[in-house]
């Protein structure tokens, strides 16, 4: 008798623990999940939101946040051409569209690099390369420091990137094209990041349009205009913007692989310039140029990786 009591008892102990033992999973499954819930909350939370600003290195960006969106021109070239003026092939570097997946969020400068960061930022440290010309990168002697830098080529925007990523502040580089489109874009699709029409677009950008007053045929002054939805200035107009890649169709021809090489010399640059038609002045528009050269419409923005 004693023993079957003493078995009983056994039975009882066991089953006690095993259910003391699933309580404590279940408790440690719920604190892990509510810990896991919190942050997931938390990371969302620190996330910026789209048009959200920041400074580094003495210079305001603005996040553009992950995202899918369509790159190009929908239209057909025949459309555009029709729309906007000139002939078919202007367009045909803006198709086909396509789809473009930007998977990580990054910082873009709200205004185009002026005068005055380019000569603060390049005199901070020592020369210690040169361009292809032979010489150092261009340092503007203009007193308007808050027009922007112009007359710099690619090569000398490397130059530039190597003395502010000196500082320590963030990895800084120049745009990737999809990059440009997108933020210039801030979720829209059409052939302005605004409603309107060409006479809409004066309210936007500095270009050489009809309704814009004569004598300004020179760069501005960053900031004057209104910025795109996501507080973006000047993305069109005022000078054309160097972006990091070379230069190709979006459906490529074959070219002989000796081809190639020449062929990629050529760099990307965006957004038109104060001496661009309406032809240029659009979120599609693209043109090369070659990395070495220099042109007093063209200058940069900055990208700054989280």
């Amino acid at each position: 008798m004693a023993l079957l009591v003493g078995n009983r008892s056994t039975w009882r102990d066991g089953n006690m623990n095993l259910v003391l033992n699933r309580a404590k999973k279940i408790a440690l499954i719920t604190i892990l999940g509510a810990a896991l819930l919190l942050t997931s909350q938390v990371l969302a939370e620190s996330e910026p939101t789209a048009g959200a600003a920041a400074q580094f290195a003495g210079i305001d960006f603005v996040w553009c946040p992950p995202g899918a969106f369509n790159m190009g021109a929908k239209d057909t070239t025949g459309v555009l051409a029709e729309r906007f003026g000139g002939i078919e092939e202007w367009y045909a570097q803006e198709r086909p569209q396509l789809p473009v997946d930007i998977k990580k969020g990054f910082w873009i400068s709200k205004n185009e690099i002026s005068k005055e960061q380019w000569v603060r930022i390049l005199s901070m440290i020592p020369p210690d390369g040169s361009t292809t010309e032979g010489e150092g990168p261009p340092m503007p002697s203009d007193s308007d420091n808050a027009l922007p830098m112009s007359g710099a080529s690619w090569n000398d925007a490397q130059l530039f990137l190597k003395a502010i990523n000196a500082m320590n502040e963030g990895v800084f580089r120049l745009p990737k094209e999809a990059e440009w489109e997108y933020a210039c874009r801030a979720g829209t699709q059409s052939d302005f990041f605004f409603e309107g029409s060409a006479e809409t677009l004066k309210e936007y950008a500095w270009w050489a349009g009809p309704s814009r007053a004569s004598g300004e045929d020179s760069p501005q002054p960053g900031g004057a205009l209104k910025p795109n939805p996501w507080g973006l200035f000047d993305m069109l107009g005022n000078v054309w913007e160097w972006c990091d890649d070379p230069y190709q169709h979006y459906s490529p021809p074959a070219k002989p692989s000796e081809e190639v090489a020449a062929f990629n010399r050529y760099r990307v640059v965006r957004g038109g310039a104060f001496s661009s038609t309406i032809q240029d002045v659009r979120v599609s528009s693209r043109r090369s140029i070659r990395a070495e050269l220099r042109h007093p419409s063209v200058g940069l923005r900055l990208v700054r990786d989280p």
